[in-house]
């Protein structure tokens, strides 16, 4: 992973030269998730307003997943560029990558999970009301799997352990970390980001599991709405909630931009946290500018 990092000194050059080298990468844009991949291969007329909708709306999502699929394929490449056996040199003295190539694309498939058919999890690839349950889960379902290999290796009991807990505990207690640290929560006491991290594991355990991730919105508090594909009925409901207290508040804001982000794909989440920070920051709750990025901590 150190190797690829290095290559995000220059992250344009790095993602042309992978795709120079790898049609999965040339590709993975589309193929990232299953929600994505069937929107970009999805088949039908479409109107100028739905084509762009549907062909832009989750360029955000991409382009943040890049800044970790392309170190991660970098990575995997270097690491199987080391082995002599994944490369060959013809008498033209030209070098053969492909099989390294080949190994670095299932390496991020393996790390990050893929939204192509033939990657997908029997459950994903189901057309009945079980598809309501596993939205936006590739990632989820590919720790699933890695866990599983795991466990199932002839590793010794050490070993499998370190192993666990870098899967499963480490990524889970950084996002507490560096919450806190860019939210301003520096100065709490130690219980309370104990009880935090404690959540943040649980969370990520329980996101793993198909219909068994919905608990996770009652552990962290949040309310649930719902799997993610009836998002949009329970906004909905929320935004009527809000009309009929008959008060042009935050709240009726923040709800119409819920609405009108599951109808354009925009990343309303994200509009709806930035637009908190500035308010926060504007009344005083806050002096974090990181506010503007990833809103302020609720207790």
């Amino acid at each position: 992973m150190a190797a690829g990092l290095a290559h995000l000194r220059t992250p344009r050059q790095a993602y042309h030269e992978a795709c120079a080298k790898s049609d999965f990468m040339k590709t993975r844009g589309a193929n990232q998730i299953r929600e994505i991949s069937e929107l970009k291969h999805e088949l039908s007329d479409r109107n100028a307003l739905r084509k762009f909708v549907e062909d832009h709306g989750y360029d955000l999502m991409i382009y943040m997943q890049m800044l970790v699929d392309v170190p991660t394929w970098w990575g995997a490449y270097e690491k199987a560029m080391s082995n002599p056996d994944n490369v060959t040199v013809d008498e033209a003295g030209e070098i053969d990558d492909s099989r390294a190539v080949a190994l670095a694309d299932q390496a991020l498939i393996d790390a990050q999970g893929s939204g192509a058919l033939s990657d997908l999890s029997r459950w994903e690839r189901d057309t009945g009301w079980m598809r309501v349950f596993t939205g936006f889960m590739s990632f989820m379902n590919t720790t699933m799997n890695l866990n599983r290999r795991i466990l199932k290796s002839d590793a010794g009991f050490v070993e499998k352990t370190a192993k666990l807990m870098l899967v499963n505990i480490v990524p889970a207690v950084l996002e507490v970390v560096i919450m806190n640290a860019l939210t301003g929560g520096g100065d709490e006491e130690d219980d309370e980001f104990a009880n935090d991290a404690v959540k943040s594991v649980a969370s990520f355990a329980l996101g793993q599991f198909v219909v068994v991730r919905e608990l996770q919105y009652f552990l962290e508090k949040r309310g649930y709405k719902g799997p993610s594909g009836t998002r949009p009925i329970s906004d909905l409901y929320d935004l009527s909630i809000q009309i009929q207290q008959d008060e042009a508040d935050f709240a009726l804001f923040k709800a119409m931009i819920s609405v009108i982000g599951d109808v354009f794909r925009l990343p309303s989440a994200q509009i709806n946290r930035t637009l908190t920070g500035v308010k926060a920051l504007d009344e005083g709750d806050t002096d974090n500018p990181a506010a503007l990025a990833f809103g302020v901590r609720r207790r």
